[in-house]
């Protein structure tokens, strides 16, 4: 029963995990929107090369959402480089916690034995930088546009600002979901990677740790998952995808995907 709830509480905490890595990333985009939309719209400014809403200033203004795009992008990835630490320390956390309630649950008192000389965790490494997303700049400049195009040839630019800077903001509220895919994913992976990080240090000729794929059971749970749920295999090995094929070390192997690794001992 121990080493039950102790596993849900730890697709608990990974859930946890994702979501602050969600929250954090889609506050950064927002900022990103609220800090490139005034340059954006120096475009528009009075006195400049264009007198009035054109075709031409359409295609300049485009252009520069692609750029602003970019921004975004980079602006949600440095709150994950951020917030990812966080996941990967849950992760450690949380290989020690669930083997240890494994452990006392069917070891008794002989458990701390295999605890002998288990070497702490290694230091956090430097998260790698994220750069710009290609898709969501374009995915952004294509959202942009569709809004754009109703703007009238000939409308004067103090007319066409407030257009502009709504069907910008418009575009990106729609794109709301990719940062949040993209934090999800991340640190989903950055904290079942730490789990089997942290397993290794307990993995010994004589007493194997072994990894295990555990499923969220909701009404959520695709049968995919399902069918994965419970797969068990050595630290060294990969787990196989029995529904779409082909092997991954660790969750997630596809978006959207809850899984989280726990350990198994074979004693």
């Amino acid at each position: 029963m121990k080493g039950e709830q102790a596993i849900r509480l730890a697709r608990e905490r990974a859930e946890l995990a994702r979501e602050a890595a969600a929250r954090a990333a889609v506050k950064a985009a927002g900022r990103g929107i609220a800090a490139g939309l005034p340059q954006l719209l120096q475009l528009l400014a009075p006195g400049g090369v264009h007198r009035a809403w054109s075709a031409a200033l359409l295609s300049r203004v485009v252009s520069a959402v692609r750029v602003l795009g970019d921004g975004v992008s980079v602006a949600w990835g440095a709150s994950l480089l951020r917030t990812l630490p966080g996941a990967r320390a849950a992760g450690l956390t949380d290989a020690d916690a669930v083997l240890a309630a494994l452990d006392r649950a069917h070891l008794g008192a002989r458990w701390g034995r295999l605890w002998a000389g288990v070497r702490p965790p290694a230091p956090a490494r430097a998260p790698v930088a994220l750069l710009p997303s290609p898709g969501y700049r374009e995915a952004l400049a294509t959202r942009a546009w569709e809004g754009l195009r109703g703007v009238p040839a000939g409308t004067p630019l103090a007319q066409a600002r407030p257009l502009v800077a709504r069907a910008v903001k418009d575009a990106a509220a729609s794109l709301a979901w990719v940062p949040v895919r993209d934090a999800r994913y991340l640190a989903s992976s950055e904290y079942n990677r730490a789990v089997v990080d942290g397993l290794r240090r307990h993995d010994r000729p004589g007493s194997r740790v072994y990894k295990r794929l555990v499923a969220t059971h909701d009404k959520r749970t695709g049968k995919d998952s399902l069918v994965l749920d419970g797969q068990t295999v050595p630290l060294d090995q990969p787990f196989q995808d029995f529904w779409y094929g082909g092997t991954y070390d660790h969750p997630p192997n596809r978006l959207n995907d809850r899984e989280v690794v726990t350990p198994w001992r074979d004693l």
